[in-house]
């Protein structure tokens, strides 16, 4: 469409004035009451109903709007481990953690994507917002750290040889280089002797 089509076939808003009440029964003062004025505007001849529909309405939108006004806490609890988001604390066994901002996100976007692998691409584009680089280890090594930061509860972040990482309910142990191994698997080589 051209720009001469475009201007033709705009909206224009116009104002019309509002005629004056006819009559000294009808003049409005200058603090009347605006929900009366509304009720009247609608014409209806039910204007006292309308008026305390309208305080009902008005006194519910406002006790609404104070009950949502207190955020609940965001807590996410898994065994020892317990996520304070609204706080932005992280407790495991009673005893908080010091994790720095971005450590800190990393747990975050972990736990809110728990049971679903996520590829160190992802973690470095959502976490860190850098274009993903197949070369880095950044996201290894503040995974390992965050890990040890976490102690027992580090074993909740599952590695995904050759794709990522996974937040679990299911706890991994760890071996002394540092890969971890789900419980399951944990039992099956023991079994296997």
């Amino acid at each position: 469409m051209s720009k001469a089509a475009l201007l033709k076939n705009r909206f224009v808003p116009q104002v019309v004035p509002r005629t004056p009440p006819e009559g000294p029964s009808e003049a409005r003062s200058a603090n009347e009451d605006p929900l009366a004025i509304l009720s009247e505007l609608l014409g209806s001849p039910n204007r006292d109903e309308i008026v305390a529909k309208l305080r009902e309405l008005a006194s519910s939108a406002r006790a609404l709007a104070d009950s949502q006004t207190v955020v609940p806490a965001e807590t996410v609890e898994m065994g020892d481990l317990r996520i304070e988001k609204h706080a932005h604390r992280v407790l495991v066994s009673t005893r908080e953690v010091s994790l720095t901002s971005l450590e800190f996100r990393l747990l975050v976007t972990l736990v809110d994507r728990r049971d679903h692998v996520q590829s160190r691409a992802t973690l470095l584009s959502d976490v860190w917002g850098h274009h993903p680089s197949s070369r880095t280890r950044t996201v290894d090594t503040h995974v390992r750290r965050l890990r040890d930061k976490l102690g027992s509860a580090g074993a909740y972040i599952h590695t995904v040889r050759g794709v990522g990482y996974r937040f679990s309910e299911r706890q991994s142990i760890r071996h002394r280089d540092g890969r971890c191994m789900p419980r399951e698997q944990r039992e099956i080589a023991s079994l296997a002797g």
